[in-house]
């Protein structure tokens, strides 16, 4: 989301982020603006949308047995900005199965058909803040028998 106002000199001027300096002088991220009219309604005139980040980058699984699923490494999804509850929704490539599809935090696994095989693939979270707001992450998964 932007905010649009007209300056002085008539000129229409936009911002997709706002920050401020607090009375430390320390410049902080505004999540949101909110003005009151003139009959005294406070109303929201920007929202920053929801920010994510992904630890670690990347999911990774290997394992020696011959057979059955391997599992990697679990992934945490942090969440900055909108309104919680945050609700998420992993969706990996092919064949691979996401442990705790609806949660911030997952690990990933699959079957190579291969004793020596490999499964190489991405995962996406969607992320929608209790106002509808969205965004998405995504993350490398790689497994590996053998």
């Amino acid at each position: 989301m932007s905010v649009q106002w007209r300056d002085v000199g008539g000129s229409i001027r936009s911002a997709g982020a706002i920050s401020m300096r607090d009375a430390s002088n320390v410049v902080r991220t505004v999540d949101q603006v909110r003005i009151r009219d003139e009959g005294g309604v406070l109303r929201e005139v920007y929202k920053q949308g929801i920010r994510l980040a992904v630890n670690p980058a990347t999911a990774v699984g290997a394992s020696s047995a011959k057979t059955g699923a391997i599992y990697t490494n679990s992934v945490v999804v942090g969440v900055a900005g909108g309104t919680p509850p945050y609700a998420h929704s992993w969706v990996p490539d092919g064949s691979l199965v996401a442990t705790n599809p609806g949660g911030d935090t997952t690990a990933f696994y699959g079957t190579p058909t291969a004793v020596f095989g490999e499964l190489n693939g991405q995962a996406t979270d969607h992320v929608t803040d209790a106002n509808g707001l969205t965004n998405s992450i995504s993350v490398d998964i790689s497994i590996q028998r053998g």
